[in-house]
């Protein structure tokens, strides 16, 4: 009769027995049906945490969703970033309908005086169509300078300059 160890989180022999470790063991096919259940009850978990932790994989076009950007250059003048979070939920939400790209955050500088959103896509033109609407209706983005980059970074590219108008 072959017996392998496994470290379960729950032992019957008492806690002398097990030396700090939570071990029992797997006996053959004419063994203890509560360890068989046990042990299947693991197979499962061990089954549902694969598929948990595995990364799914990239299709080819996202590769492509970086290549372009829209990077706007701001004036804020405030340390209270919800008007900031306001805009960047409206941002976010205009990007995500229209499939242009994806917004990934921003930069604001310590004394909340200026700051940098950044968005990237496929296309610059299209991500810079769906959200220059926001952007112009929002008071503290009045004078921000957009740079609509053609490419991906490094790259020697032509980038265009916006800026806002209220």
């Amino acid at each position: 009769m072959s017996a392998s160890a496994w470290t379960l989180p729950y032992d019957e022999r008492p806690r002398s027995a097990r030396n700090g470790r939570l071990q029992v063991e797997l006996l053959s096919a004419t063994g203890n049906t509560n360890l068989k259940i046990r042990h299947k009850i693991i197979a499962l978990l061990g089954l549902a945490s694969l598929s948990l932790t595995a990364q799914p994989r990239q299709p080819a076009k996202q590769a492509e969703v970086a290549e372009q950007a829209v990077i706007v250059y701001f004036q804020y003048g405030s340390l209270d970033l919800s008007r900031l979070y306001e805009l960047e939920d409206r941002v976010e939400a205009a990007i995500v309908k229209v499939g242009a790209g994806e917004y990934d955050g921003h930069e604001i500088a310590v004394d909340g005086s200026d700051g940098v959103l950044y968005m990237y896509g496929p296309n610059a033109d299209l991500l810079f169509e769906t959200v220059h609407p926001i952007l112009e209706t929002t008071q503290f983005m009045h004078g921000a300078k957009v740079v609509k980059r053609y490419g991906p970074p490094g790259a020697a590219s032509k980038d265009a300059i916006v800026l806002i108008r209220g």
